[in-house]
């Protein structure tokens, strides 16, 4: 995201150790759920696994690597991203 010219702070790495924190302890997302909002995302992709994880969590749900691979099945590149975050 940019404003006026300048990059927002962003750490990717941090980016992926949250989600995939939260694909591999069934508690975290319901410890930064309350917190974490999809805009403060600066990758697109990760913004948006992290909204599809909401989306789960709201229809009671728990988001994981099956669930998310099933999304992303027919995108090998976005289905590897997915992988590489879950740490499998």
């Amino acid at each position: 995201m940019q404003m006026d010219n300048r990059i927002l702070p962003n750490n990717l790495d941090s980016e992926k150790i949250v989600i995939g924190s939260i694909l591999s302890d069934v508690n975290a997302f319901s410890e930064v759920g309350i917190i974490l909002k999809p805009e403060m995302f600066y990758d697109k992709f990760h913004r948006e696994l992290y909204e599809y994880i909401v989306e789960l969590e709201s229809n009671g749900k728990a988001p994981d690597i099956v669930i998310l691979s099933e999304k992303y099945k027919d995108n090998h590149d976005l289905l590897m991203r997915v992988v590489d975050i879950s740490g499998f």
